[in-house]
């Protein structure tokens, strides 16, 4: 669990209407959280549209790991730009999801800063930016 106060977490969503999660497992060198088939069953009702995969980047607690964070996820971009380009000519969709942990409090209750560099790979590659905050562990 990461702490209700400061804590963070950045995955990478991938959803494609063809291709095999694998693929992007053994392109990117990074194993999902979890990850299905199109025309997977969840259950007896569900068949699922695309293929989704999703996989944890980086978490952490406080203002020096979030830093450190943000230039490992843009390293990681920068270091797949091929692979998210080719992905996305291919109609699949990238998110990268920043999820936050926060204690609702008077005033302001989230502030979150993004690199320049990240911000740039982001819109470059097409990928799309989610931003979430959690009150309490999640």
């Amino acid at each position: 669990m990461i702490p209700a106060k400061d804590g963070f977490k950045l995955d990478i969503v991938l959803s494609h209407t063809v291709r095999d999660p694998a693929t992007f497992t053994e392109a990117l060198l990074l194993e999902p959280d979890f990850a299905w088939m199109k025309d997977a069953r969840m259950g007896t009702q569900v068949v699922m549209q695309s293929a989704r995969w999703h996989a944890r980047l980086v978490s952490g607690v406080g203002e020096e790991d979030y830093k450190g964070a943000l230039e490992k996820a843009a390293s990681f971009l920068n270091t797949n730009a091929q692979f998210f380009r080719q992905f996305r000519d291919e109609d699949g969709m990238a998110e990268l999801v920043m999820n936050y942990a926060i204690e609702p409090d008077e005033g302001k209750v989230l502030e979150v800063s993004y690199s320049p560099v990240l911000l740039r790979l982001v819109v470059d590659l097409g990928i799309w930016l989610r931003v979430q905050a959690w009150n309490g562990e999640f």
